[in-house]
Protein backbone atom coordinates (compact mmCIF):
# COMPACT_ATOMS: atom_id res chain seq x y z
CA UNK A 1 0.00 0.00 0.00
CA UNK A 2 1.21 3.31 -1.06
CA UNK A 3 2.46 5.96 2.25
CA UNK A 4 3.60 8.64 2.67
CA UNK A 5 7.28 9.22 3.32
CA UNK A 6 9.83 11.71 4.33
CA UNK A 7 9.75 15.18 2.29
CA UNK A 8 12.89 16.61 2.23
CA UNK A 9 12.13 19.12 0.89
CA UNK A 10 8.15 20.59 1.14
CA UNK A 11 7.21 24.34 0.19
CA UNK A 12 5.31 26.10 2.57
CA UNK A 13 1.32 25.58 3.17
CA UNK A 14 1.52 22.65 0.65
CA UNK A 15 -0.66 19.26 1.43
CA UNK A 16 0.18 15.77 1.18
CA UNK A 17 -2.78 13.88 1.06
CA UNK A 18 -2.46 10.28 3.00
CA UNK A 19 -1.54 7.49 0.86
CA UNK A 20 -0.03 9.89 -1.57
CA UNK A 21 3.64 8.38 -2.36
CA UNK A 22 6.33 10.34 -1.59
CA UNK A 23 10.18 9.33 -1.98
CA UNK A 24 13.07 10.88 -0.16
CA UNK A 25 14.94 13.60 -1.63
CA UNK A 26 11.85 15.07 -3.80
CA UNK A 27 10.94 18.83 -3.91
CA UNK A 28 6.70 20.12 -3.30
CA UNK A 29 6.36 23.67 -4.40
CA UNK A 30 4.82 25.84 -2.00
CA UNK A 31 0.80 25.71 -2.27
CA UNK A 32 1.22 22.42 -4.03
CA UNK A 33 -1.78 20.05 -3.41
CA UNK A 34 -0.61 16.51 -3.70
CA UNK A 35 -3.50 13.91 -4.21
CA UNK A 36 -4.11 10.36 -2.63
CA UNK A 37 -2.72 7.86 -4.56
CA UNK A 38 0.37 10.27 -6.19
CA UNK A 39 3.05 8.85 -6.51
CA UNK A 40 6.28 10.83 -6.63
CA UNK A 41 9.84 9.44 -7.34
CA UNK A 42 12.89 10.55 -5.90
CA UNK A 43 14.61 13.82 -7.40
CA UNK A 44 11.84 14.99 -8.47
CA UNK A 45 9.67 18.68 -7.73
CA UNK A 46 6.19 18.86 -8.46
CA UNK A 47 3.91 21.81 -8.04
CA UNK A 48 0.43 22.98 -8.39
CA UNK A 49 -3.42 22.25 -7.66
CA UNK A 50 -3.20 19.70 -8.20
CA UNK A 51 0.38 18.80 -8.03
CA UNK A 52 2.04 17.46 -11.44
CA UNK A 53 5.54 16.37 -12.07
CA UNK A 54 7.40 19.60 -12.80
CA UNK A 55 10.63 18.07 -13.82
CA UNK A 56 13.90 16.40 -12.53
CA UNK A 57 16.20 18.01 -9.70
CA UNK A 58 19.60 18.49 -10.52
CA UNK A 59 22.51 17.44 -8.34
CA UNK A 60 23.29 20.98 -7.09
CA UNK A 61 19.79 21.81 -6.51
CA UNK A 62 19.31 18.89 -3.96
CA UNK A 63 22.99 19.57 -2.33
CA UNK A 64 21.56 23.14 -1.77
CA UNK A 65 17.95 22.22 -0.49
CA UNK A 66 20.21 19.65 1.48
CA UNK A 67 22.27 22.50 2.89
CA UNK A 68 19.72 24.76 3.57
CA UNK A 69 17.79 22.13 5.64
CA UNK A 70 20.61 21.21 7.85
CA UNK A 71 21.42 24.97 8.85
CA UNK A 72 17.72 25.15 9.81
CA UNK A 73 17.70 22.08 11.95
CA UNK A 74 20.86 23.54 13.48
CA UNK A 75 19.51 27.19 14.62
CA UNK A 76 16.31 25.13 15.64
CA UNK A 77 18.65 23.06 18.17
CA UNK A 78 20.94 26.07 19.34
CA UNK A 79 17.22 28.22 20.09
CA UNK A 80 15.97 25.12 21.92
CA UNK A 81 19.48 25.09 23.84
CA UNK A 82 19.64 28.89 24.44
CA UNK A 83 16.21 30.27 25.03
CA UNK A 84 14.54 30.86 28.01
CA UNK A 85 11.58 33.61 28.82
CA UNK A 86 12.55 36.97 29.84
CA UNK A 87 11.09 40.59 29.28
CA UNK A 88 11.24 42.62 25.87
CA UNK A 89 13.62 45.43 25.56
CA UNK A 90 13.00 49.03 25.30
CA UNK A 91 15.76 49.54 23.05
CA UNK A 92 19.06 46.98 21.11
CA UNK A 93 21.60 46.94 23.52
CA UNK A 94 24.68 48.86 22.64
CA UNK A 95 27.73 46.18 21.89
CA UNK A 96 25.21 43.29 20.98
CA UNK A 97 27.38 40.40 20.02
CA UNK A 98 25.67 39.03 17.03
CA UNK A 99 25.07 35.18 16.31
CA UNK A 100 27.80 34.09 13.18
CA UNK A 101 25.81 32.15 10.84
CA UNK A 102 27.26 30.58 7.18
CA UNK A 103 26.62 32.18 4.52
CA UNK A 104 23.53 30.86 2.46
CA UNK A 105 23.09 31.93 -1.04
CA UNK A 106 19.59 31.73 -2.74
CA UNK A 107 19.35 29.30 -5.37
CA UNK A 108 19.56 31.22 -8.22
CA UNK A 109 22.46 32.82 -6.76
CA UNK A 110 24.45 29.40 -6.73
CA UNK A 111 23.85 28.85 -10.12
CA UNK A 112 24.88 31.64 -11.07
CA UNK A 113 28.60 31.26 -9.30
CA UNK A 114 28.68 27.56 -10.68
CA UNK A 115 27.87 29.28 -14.30
CA UNK A 116 30.82 32.01 -13.80
CA UNK A 117 33.29 28.88 -12.54
CA UNK A 118 32.54 26.68 -15.96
Amino acid sequence: MPRQRRIDAAGGQSIELPFAELAQLNGVAAMAFVKAKMIVPPRTLVAGVPARIVRELSEMEMAWKVEGTDSYKELTRRSLRTMHATAPLAAPEPGRKRIDLPEMLPLSDVKARDLDVE
